[in-house]
């Protein structure tokens, strides 16, 4: 019963922080997501992926969801499902927008991206992109 009532002072709380984004935040977000999605649509570099969405998931994450279709990679669905974590993190390391692109000014606005991979309507794995910190 006590665990019940933490999620929903939980979800509570996520809903006022979500629903207090200022204006200009959420205006940084629609822009931000506009060029990821079209960095990725550009530039994913099998056919076997689909961009499905990108959102903004939670305060400062941008969320790329990215479909993997069995029928045209087997290979890549199977090792997916079946790699450890860490060696799947490889594989999504090609969604995530280079550094060169761009892809700092969103940093800088303190967003960050998160990559996940399904297929057969199931996660088959996620996680943040990573970029090497600039220093002044």
């Amino acid at each position: 019963m006590v665990a019940v009532g933490l999620v929903v002072i939980a979800s509570i709380a996520i809903f006022v922080i979500n629903s207090s984004v200022s204006p200009e935040r959420e205006a940084e977000g629609k822009a931000a997501v506009r060029w990821v999605k079209n960095y990725v649509a550009r530039n994913l570099p099998m056919t076997s992926l689909r961009l499905a969405s990108v959102t903004v998931s939670s305060g400062s994450v941008i969320e790329i969801a990215i479909t993997v279709s069995r029928m045209r990679d087997p290979k890549l669905f199977k090792d997916l499902k079946n790699r450890s974590k860490i060696a799947r993190r490889d594989t999504l390391r090609v969604v995530c927008p280079r550094s060169n692109s761009g892809a700092y000014k969103l940093l800088d606005q303190k967003w960050s991206l998160w990559v996940v991979f399904s297929g057969d309507n199931k996660k088959l794995t996620d996680g943040g992109c990573q970029y090497q910190q600039v220093r002044s």
